[in-house]
């Protein structure tokens, strides 16, 4: 009982012990012992009514609580992840099922955070967060967004202190569809709920032709909830993606009851979310509000009063609790052993304390000024010998202004002690040991510092045996600047007896550049080491390297390097590392293959944000695992490096298995951006536009640039532009590979805008839903020397599988070779409204397209096709390999399968057939490969032949200018000097008879010059 005494007990007497105690379970995913278990769903399945199932710090799989009255609770100090849902049903009747401290994701099959259904016996979920799982994955991730908790046919349920959250749909894979609804934060049907102190938050919709609609914060079918201080939020509709006129979603609710629903609110509140926008075109959903249906709303005037303590503790050992009040309540702290669920008017609240109760006949204290009463208790004294008891508190607030008040539940477990460990092997359990005041705990994890301490888990950088934040809260040592470090260890570059932090705070030593460290010990040329290895007190030097990358970043200089030491760089503090605009290089010492930072998809890697130069970036680094899910700034850009208004350089890096909710799965670029990208790999990144990278959006201005040079992009994944997805000004790819990348808009890239230029690239067998490779919308295009091969796109729903362009200047396409590309219009190039086109000493063969198999222009005043081959390009409608709409083409010193009939004309169009013409068999060296199969292309060979009347055929006038620059000497006025293998261009071939235009030697036709 709770005695009238100045330290107030958690107890009731034996003689009216209501309930016996009950063993202790312990879950450990990493224990070593064989006593402890490594999933809950183990644990559960031994443990007896009333026991406690105790959680330690780890990952665990999802599980399912039947017919059983357990608590089930997080460790002090622990941090317990549920992947999976949680299910609670047929609790019985009198019992309870306690959840405390654990935080549930979802997944599949269900998707649900956690599911309540079908109890007699009270559920009661206290400081737990529940979210339905997301579903990101443009290729896999179909679906509504499930609820952060679903609760159905029980008898009372109640959740104090718990946040609960829709999961993210998927993306409507067909752009013309309905977008998915976002998850409900709490969905509850035949069920009576109470909600105190919680945050129901409904999920965004997915994007679709038609946003889907955002989810409610709660769903309520029937019955009635009551709320005490909780916020209800509906999420944001998803956006309209259709690129013809686009509608988005509605915006989610913050509470839709419906009509035999019941909602009574004390201090709540509640929002509706916004209606998601559009793509290009189109329309705005309608905003979400706070309340809807056709339920009874009440709204309880007065102030919530919240209650707050920690969940567990030892036998005997004094805990403080917290009461958030109004100044002038008089609290009082009823207990019991058993639940109940009642709502009582009177009291403003669900009473969940059952009689027989006990509580003080004065009060605890009167809440201050503050708004806050701090008091002690006691817990219980265990008479029995085993292990734990769950005691459920409910404090009672008399208030002189407005009555009385019920605050939200405690459900409060003691331990015997003699279940913890004995760490220090005192011959006293650890829980005693910290309840008693033996030893100390300062983390607050349960286990005494001594323990913490011998296994390095405490830092104690001075040796004398305290940890560090005992010593600074003690005053056993300072801490001028803050930063948990006693300043006895903290660095001391100019060895003159005082911190550095506190050299510079008190004006000893200047720091111009506000990084910390006195500018009398940095000079431009300094290098600092790291090792993910290193001590906390590091001081940078190869003796002594710094243990994280911000910490060096931080510390460095402009022209300072800070190299990495081989090893994998994962932690907080080697995540999110902001440049701070300095120009600065981070190096891996051995390369990217021995330099890892590892997100572990709780962030990004690195921030350029502050106008840093070009030389400033990284150089040999591997990122991988980044993630822009929990981003603070730039939110859902850049999974693994975000540049904003800076102009970084990239060299020798490797991105892989980044992603981003929205722009740029490994980098997103914006603002005022020219970033360049040397001889770096990006493999497996994920987002719904650019899936390794992203450059602009549609609702920020067009301003940046791109640069790749030596790049490859391999089996990325998104919507729009699985590779990269750019929106800027200016954009140059050179000597770059974009190959198995999958995707809808673009598998390769998708340019929505700016000045385009590639030159020697290569993209091979990338696969797009409704564009192949590559999906360009720009002011202009100039291609030269690149391959594009093995690339397809969806049966009868693609415009082209290799290229489609349409620019509001020009495009240029010279020097490369269009291979074994698969449906679409026109399976290798598809040019729409554009007003001037050249296509120049390029080689079509083997492309399959639903109509044209090799080349399609819509709506073109000006085309010219020059020094060209057209061979084997079909369809299965048998039309001619090239199709012209509304389009004047010129053709001269072309081969075309068919001659002139190889030209479909439809609605105006014409074609001026010129001098040079062939319909001649271009005599290739091996059309079909070693394997005789033309779709293998890698193995075919379309080089001429020996005797190929492709041989000094062209027009030299006709060649193309060195626009991509393929020698490197800076003149781009010159006529192209290579071939697509960058052989000499115009070699003549004294066995074949000159039958081009020109001065000899004359250029060869398609994109290969025989070299005799």
């Amino acid at each position: 009982m709770l005695f009238r005494r100045p330290l107030h007990v958690l107890t009731i007497s034996s003689a009216l012990t209501l309930a016996a105690s009950a063993d202790v379970v312990v879950v450990d995913a990493t224990s070593p012992y064989s006593s402890d278990f490594a999933q809950i769903s183990d644990a559960i399945a031994v443990a007896a009514n009333g026991d406690t199932v105790l959680v330690r710090t780890g990952n665990y799989s999802g599980f399912t609580v039947s017919g059983k009255a357990l608590a089930i609770l997080a460790e002090p100090g622990a941090t317990v992840t549920i992947a999976g849902t949680v299910r609670i049903d047929h609790v019985p009747a009198g019992t309870s099922l306690v959840l405390s401290g654990l935080h549930g994701t979802g997944g599949a099959p269900d998707y649900l955070g956690l599911y309540v259904r079908d109890n007699v016996g009270a559920v009661r979920i206290q400081d737990c967060t529940f979210t339905g799982a997301a579903h990101s994955s443009f290729t896999t991730g179909d679906g509504d967004g499930a609820e952060g908790a679903v609760v159905d046919a029980s008898s009372g349920v109640s959740f104090a202190r718990c946040t609960l959250t829709g999961g993210q749909p998927g993306y409507s894979q067909n752009c013309c569809d309905y977008g998915y609804t976002g998850g409900h934060g709490l969905w509850a049907r035949g069920t009576p709920v109470a909600l105190y102190d919680c945050a129901l938050v409904g999920a965004q919709g997915s994007w679709g032709g038609w946003g889907g609609f955002g989810g409610n914060g709660l769903q309520l079918e029937s019955f009635g909830v009551f709320a005490s201080g909780t916020s209800f939020t509906g999420g944001d509709g998803g956006t309209g993606d259709d690129f013809i006129w686009a509608v988005g979603g509605d915006g989610g609710n913050g509470i839709d009851a419906k009509a035999s629903a019941q909602v009574r609110r004390l201090d709540c509140t509640a929002f509706g979310g916004a209606g998601g926008g559009y793509w290009i075109a189109g329309q705005s959903g309608v905003p979400g509000v706070a309340t809807t249906g056709a339920g009874l709303y009440f709204t309880i005037p007065g102030t919530a009063r919240k209650l707050a303590g920690p969940a567990l503790a030892a036998e005997g050992a004094t805990v403080t609790l917290s009461l958030t009040g109004v100044p002038g309540d008089r609290v009082y702290l009823p207990s019991s052993l058993r639940p109940t669920f009642q709502y009582l008017p009177a009291l403003h609240g669900i009473a969940l304390v059952a009689w027989p109760m006990k509580m003080t006949f004065t009060p605890l204290g009167i809440v201050p000024a503050t708004g806050v009463l701090t008091f002690q208790v006691a817990a219980d004294d265990l008479v029995d010998a085993s292990g734990a008891r769950v005691r459920h508190l409910q404090a009672y607030v008399s208030s002189s202004a407005n009555g009385t008040f019920l605050s939200g539940p405690l459900d409060f477990t003691t331990f015997e002690c003699a279940i913890s460990g004995d760490c220090n092997q005192n011959g006293l359990p650890d829980f005693c040991d910290v309840a008693s005041g033996t030893s100390q705990d300062c983390d607050g994890n349960g286990v005494p510092d001594e323990c913490d301490l011998a296994a390095n888990l405490l830092p104690d950088c001075n040796g004398n045996g305290v940890a560090d934040a005992c010593d600074i809260s003690s005053g056993t040592s300072s801490d001028c600047n803050a930063d948990g470090v006693p300043d006895e260890c903290s660095l001391d570059c100019n060895q003159n007896g005082i911190a550095d932090a506190c050299d510079i705070a008190n004006g000893t030593s200047l720091d111009v550049n506000a990084n910390g460290v006195p500018d009398e010990c940095q000079s431009a040329s300094d290098v600092y080491f790291v090792s993910p290895t290193g001590l906390p007190l590091g001081d940078g030097s190869l003796a002594s390297p710094f243990d994280s990358i911000s910490k060096a970043v931080g510390y460095a200089i402009d022209g300072n390097q800070v190299v990495l030491l081989d090893g994998v760089y994962t932690g907080a503090a080697n995540r999110d590392v902001d440049f701070g605009g300095r120009a600065i290089i981070v190096r891996g010492l051995h390369g990217a293959a021995n330099t890892i930072v590892d997100c572990e998809a709780a962030g990004r890697a690195f921030v350029f944000r502050s106008g840093e130069p070009q030389a400033a970036g990284l150089t040999g680094v591997t990122i991988r695992g980044g993630s822009a899910d929990l981003a603070t700034t730039d939110a859902k850009r850049g999974g693994g490096v975000i540049v904003r208004d800076a102009s970084p350089t990239f060299v020798n890096c490797v991105f892989e298995d980044c992603t981003a909710p929205n722009l740029g799965g490994a980098v997103g670029v914006a603002g005022d951006a020219h970033p360049r990208f040397v001889n770096c790999e990006f493999s497996g990144n994920f987002a719904n536009q650019g899936g390794a990278m992203t450059v602009g959006s549609f609702i920020e201005p067009v301003l940046a640039t791109l640069e790749l040079e030596q790049c490859s992009f391999t089996e990325n994944d998104g919507f729009s532009g699985a590779a990269l997805s750019f929106r800027g000004t200016e954009f140059s790819v050179r000597d770059s590979d974009f190959e198995q990348n999958t995707g809808g808009f673009g598998a390769a890239i998708h340019a929505y805008s700016g000045a385009l230029r590639i030159t020697r690239s290569r993209f091979v067998d990338n696969v797009g839903t409704s564009y192949g490779a590559l999906n360009f919308s720009c002011s202009s295009l100039d291609m030269q020397g690149c391959t594009i091969a093995g690339n397809s796109t969806t049966p009868n729903n693609g415009a082209a599988a290799g290229i489609y362009a349409s620019a509001t200047g020009h495009v240029r396409i010279d020097d490369t070779l269009f291979e074994s590309n698969r449906l679409g219009a026109a399976a290798a190039l598809r040019i729409d409204g554009t007003p001037g086109v050249s296509v120049t000493n390029c080689t079509f063969a083997h492309n399959v397209g639903d109509y044209y198999g090799g080349i399609y222009l819509v709506s073109c005043p000006n085309v010219s096709m020059l020094n060209c081959v057209v061979w084997r390009d079909d369809a299965p409608s048998a039309t001619p390999p090239i199709g012209l709409y509304n389009t004047l083409l010129r053709v001269g010193y072309s081969v075309i399968e068919g001659g002139q009939a190889g030209i479909g004309t439809s609605s105006g169009a014409s074609v001026i057939w010129g001098a040079g013409n062939s319909a001649a068999d271009p005599n290739f060296v091996s059309m079909l490969g070693p394997d005789g199969d033309p779709a293998t292309w890698a193995d075919n060979d379309l080089r001429l032949a020996a005797g190929s009347p492709c041989i000094d055929a062209g027009d030299n006038a006709s060649r193309a200018l060195d626009f991509g620059d393929l020698d490197g000497d800076g003149d781009v006025l010159e006529f192209v000097p290579f071939d697509l293998l960058l052989a000499p261009r115009t070699v003549d071939d004294p066995a074949q008879p000159d039958t081009g235009s020109g001065t000899a030697p004359l250029v060869d036709l398609g994109a290969y010059e025989r070299q005799p």
